[in-house]
């Protein structure tokens, strides 16, 4: 997928009125791909960490984006970290690890991903 973003420059000409704005375009496009990785996706990492590896070849992109992500889910999903933090991007896959702030374990955090659907939203982009 692709869209088109315009920066738009306003300017003063020096030599045009005061009144007079001079107006220019710059435009890129910008490759870009989304999804949401399921729950059943995560995997216990080691005592304290659950990991997921996200899959990318469908967006069928030309060169490695950089990746954006967030958690959805049912509940607890305050009290997890670094879910944020991209391991390995690729074109076609990343990876990301969390953690719990509470001291959970990678068995009761595998538990509760199950439990309470904690999907991985995620959004990988370049110019």
């Amino acid at each position: 997928m692709y869209s088109i973003h315009c920066i738009v420059d306003f300017y003063l000409s020096a030599s045009a009125p005061i009144n007079s704005i001079n107006q220019s375009a710059n435009c890129t496009y910008l490759y870009y791909c989304t999804g949401i990785s399921s729950w059943s996706l995560w995997n216990i990492h080691d005592t304290n960490t659950i990991m997921m590896n996200i899959d990318t070849t469908n967006c069928n992109l030309s060169e490695v984006p950089v990746y954006f992500t967030s958690m959805g889910g049912l509940n607890h999903i305050y009290a997890l970290q670094s879910y944020d933090a991209i391991y390995s991007p690729t074109i076609d896959s990343f990876g990301v690890l969390a953690r719990s702030m509470l001291g959970w374990n990678s068995s009761t955090m595998l538990g509760y991903a199950q439990s309470y659907a904690w999907d991985l939203n995620w959004f990988g982009m370049f110019p």
